[in-house]
């Protein structure tokens, strides 16, 4: 598995560096300020987070790819607007490029994005894709209260609400792209 170190860290840094003072404070025993307690719950969210987030991609790699996006629970609502809902609300177009892209950081893991992809096959996989993703960050969310049992200091509610809404952020860029994805795939189908 290839880690590009350079994105893990131009993406992240502000959050490693906040792990290695949170992880300085836990070693040295700090406690009783709000702050080194927050540095506290910080390092075991952090942990948290770093385990469940190596499983959940174990987990999206073992699911099959035959999902069908048209239909059930992965397809398009109407109030959805072909993902345009999204951005109306959200204004995902503005900030979805910005978010952390693991397929960005891990070698073995399919890009989501489909550049100037003219291969529909590609297209399919990368449906597949967002599919797989949608699902994983909404197990993501499911089993996130999971953490108040690891974080007991102070903040643990807002750390919570933090990895509740950046799991829900990553599951509104798929329900945006999936949309045109599946729009340049029926096109590339009927010209090949």
């Amino acid at each position: 598995m290839a880690i590009n170190i350079k994105y893990i860290l131009k993406k992240l840094w502000p959050l490693i560096l906040l792990l290695i003072i949170s992880a300085v404070t836990v070693l040295s025993g700090m406690k009783g300020t709000f702050l080194t307690d927050f540095l506290n719950s910080y390092f075991y969210f952090a942990l948290y987070v770093l385990v469940v987030g190596i499983l959940a991609h174990f987990f999206g790699e073992a699911l099959p790819r035959r999902f069908d996006c048209e239909k059930g629970f992965f397809s398009c609502h109407e109030w959805e607007d072909n993902g345009n809902f999204y951005d109306r609300v959200f204004h995902v177009k503005k900030w979805k490029d910005y978010r952390f892209d693991i397929s960005n950081a891990f070698g073995d893991v399919r890009s989501k994005n489909p550049g100037t992809q003219r291969d529909p096959n590609e297209l399919k996989m990368i449906l597949q894709e967002t599919c797989v993703a949608e699902l994983t960050h909404w197990m993501l969310t499911l089993i996130s209260p999971l953490m108040l049992l690891i974080v007991q200091e102070v903040g643990r509610v807002f750390l919570l609400i933090a990895y509740i809404c950046a799991n829900l952020s990553d599951i509104i860029i798929q329900r945006y792209n999936r949309p045109r994805f599946l729009k340049a795939y029926k096109i590339l189908s009927r010209n090949r």
